[in-house]
């Protein structure tokens, strides 16, 4: 496997680190690009060697999407994880609009944050059970609202 260069968009350093430490642990990872916030991010000039970027949503100078569609136009082979505690419908919706490739909660252990990027990777879209429950009842209808239509003929 290739040497990864990987981006954590993070405010809070307890977080940063206990993210940066879970990648530490994980053998393709040669490089770790930190960042606290939006401007930082957007001055780096590491943006084109990331091959992961994990985004937080809230940050203190704006949301993370606003850097999720910057590294989307300056390096679009850059897989984007959003890893957050924000889990609107609203919130979640707009990150994976925005060309996330998968949405974590930061809840989750350092096993998923590893098992994510690598299916990540192979071309998948990991979102953790919480947020993918959230997605989907976003996008149900109520039964009573919808009429029913049989296939059958």
């Amino acid at each position: 496997m290739k040497k990864l260069s990987v981006g954590i968009l993070e405010d809070d350093p307890t977080i940063a680190d206990r993210l940066s430490a879970i990648l530490s642990s994980y053998e393709p990872v040669e490089k770790i690009h930190l960042f606290g916030d939006n401007s930082a991010f957007s001055d780096s000039h590491a943006l084109q060697q990331m091959d992961i970027l994990l985004a937080d949503i809230a940050l203190p100078d704006g949301t993370g999407i606003d850097s999720i569609q910057l590294m989307s136009e300056v390096n679009p082979d850059c897989l984007i994880i959003v890893i957050t505690a924000k889990n609107g419908a609203n919130t979640v919706m707009k990150a994976i609009q925005s060309v996330a490739n998968g949405y974590l909660h930061k809840s989750d252990d350092s096993l998923e944050i590893v098992e994510s990027i690598e299916s990540a990777l192979a071309g998948e879209s990991p979102i953790s059970p919480s947020i993918a429950s959230l997605i989907i009842k976003s996008l149900q209808k109520p039964a009573a609202a919808t009429p029913a239509t049989g296939d059958a003929q």
